[in-house]
């Protein structure tokens, strides 16, 4: 088996938050790779028939 390219380190942070009066999670994910570190922050939350959106 072929060894991947890729080697990433990272680090995910979650807390509680709400967007249009619903609960939802936030998050911020920093990463550190060969190429380039980056941050990236978002949100999800569960909608209707337990789909996830964010």
């Amino acid at each position: 088996m072929a060894k991947s390219p890729w080697a990433l380190k990272g680090f995910l942070e979650i807390h509680d938050g709400a967007r249009d009066g619903s609960a939802c999670a936030e998050f911020s994910w920093e990463k550190h790779d060969e190429n380039a570190p980056a941050c990236i922050r978002g949100w999800a939350m569960i909608v209707t028939a337990g789909r996830l959106t964010g």
